[in-house]
């Protein structure tokens, strides 16, 4: 396996790797940098949030292997149940990278030229802030694996209004594993944003980029974003916290900046719906009362569906019955999926 050259004193690319108990997968993630065939050197910056697995001993093995290279922090706490920002925190501050790629550490690069290619563009383009890839989709549980998952159309030319109304409305998807930005304006970007009360921080930070910078997308796919159960955004405990943060964010950035109103209309209506499912699945009354008030405060008209789920939520033989054609509707779904996955 190729390693980067050590002959420059600072790397011109640090690698932003957070890993968790992934002891299956960080393996692939640290080859897939390691393989990177580039003619400037970089950085791997590591953050072992005290796994609970073999996670740590598997980093400490590359680190002796690859010194100079790799270099982590293991954590004796868990820093994310502390509510700590970690990227703001712990990694963007060590780097000494011109440019920042990201990639969590179970995700993994497949293209051995992924830096090298973004960063011949961005060095030919002073104008861009940040590059991204397609990508390939893997789902763990069923091993199902769907090449070229994004969304973005092949030559697309999008000004920064269009891709901000575009991750607005999720029809423009940037995977973070395939991202390389300038790490000055990144920087910047997350100085400038409250992420504290949201789930994630891709999103914002995009959002925050595109006001002061291009965006570029190469179509190549470049590596593999794993759909793994327990993430914040696949395990069923979270999913619905998570959808909720997603939609919030993204009307906090309507209300920001400039947004065509039938947008903003839309996310109002998205949010409201989020909150009566949560509201639905919970049995929360206040949840309960917080979509009432939205609904009011926004004149958001409800469909008789609406009506009746948020009935159900107080009415226990309603409840159960809505509760058994879920069910039902989910098997169903399940099946059909299932049925496709086997026929494709």
């Amino acid at each position: 396996m190729d390693t980067p050259s050590k002959n420059s004193s600072e790397p011109l690319v640090s690698i932003d790797c957070i890993t968790y108990n992934h002891e299956a997968y960080i393996r692939a993630a640290l080859d897939g940098f390691l393989m990177q065939k580039t003619d400037f050197s970089f950085e791997i910056l590591v953050h072992d949030d005290a796994s609970t697995d073999q996670t740590a001993n598997i980093i400490r093995n590359y680190e002796k292997k690859y010194p100079g290279i790799i270099i982590p922090i293991y954590q004796k706490e868990n820093q994310f149940s502390k509510k700590v920002n970690i990227t703001r925190t712990f990694q963007f501050p060590r780097a000494r990278g011109k440019y920042i790629a990201i990639c969590e550490g179970d995700d993994y690069w497949t293209d051995p030229y992924k830096l090298q290619k973004q960063v011949d563009f961005l060095e030919n383009n002073s104008d861009y802030g940040l590059v991204h890839c397609n990508f390939d989709k893997l789902y763990e549980r069923s091993g199902r694996l769907v090449h070229n998952a994004s969304k973005i159309k092949s030559g697309s030319n999008l000004s920064r209004q269009d891709i901000f109304n575009g991750l607005l409305k999720n029809n423009y998807q940037i995977a973070t594993l395939t991202v390389l930005a300038r790490t000055k304006i990144i920087y910047n970007a997350i100085n400038n944003i409250d992420v504290s009360g949201y789930m994630m921080d891709d999103l914002p930070t995009w959002l925050e980029m595109i006001q002061n910078t291009k965006f570029h997308y190469i179509s190549d796919s470049v590596g593999v974003y794993r759909k793994v159960q327990g993430s914040a955004s696949n395990d069923k405990n979270t999913y619905r916290a998570f959808i909720e943060s997603e939609l919030r964010i993204r009307l906090d950035f309507a209300k920001k900046y400039s947004t065509p109103i039938e947008i903003k209309n839309k996310l109002q209506r998205a949010y409201s719906k989020s909150l009566l499912l949560k509201s639905f699945y919970s049995k929360d009354q206040y949840l309960d009362a917080q979509y009432c008030n939205y609904t009011k405060e926004h004149n958001i008209a409800l469909t008789v569906f609406d009506k009746l789920i948020y009935l159900s939520i107080t009415n226990k033989i309603l409840h159960a019955i809505f509760i058994s054609f879920d069910k039902i509707k989910s098997r169903i779904i399940f099946i059909l999926k299932y049925i496709v996955r086997k026929n494709v």
